[in-house]
């Protein structure tokens, strides 16, 4: 396998993270929706779990979905339950 192309994982980050401090949950939701599917975000558990992560934030802010948000953040939690990660090396 091919390894992760960091320059695009680090710029989808990137967007992501501008987005949430923007408050523009549709364009987060829109670009998780898009990657999610990604091989290069579901053969990396961090990477994985980030987008899980802010999915969950998404459901709650355009959804109003208290239950379902927690139960998505919950997951991307035991994605990686026990094990310390660092999503800080793909930038900010």
């Amino acid at each position: 396998m091919e390894p992760p192309r960091h320059d695009y994982v680090e710029e989808v980050i990137h967007q992501i993270r501008e987005a949430i401090r923007d408050r523009d949950y549709e364009t987060v939701h829109e670009i998780v929706q898009l990657e999610k599917n990604n091989p290069l975000f579901q053969d990396n558990m961090e990477l994985k779990q980030f987008l899980l992560w802010h999915e969950g934030i998404c459901i709650f802010y355009i959804k109003k979905d208290t239950e379902q948000s927690l139960k998505m953040l919950e997951k991307a939690l035991f994605l990686t339950k026990g094990k310390r990660i660092s999503i800080s090396a793909y930038g900010n």
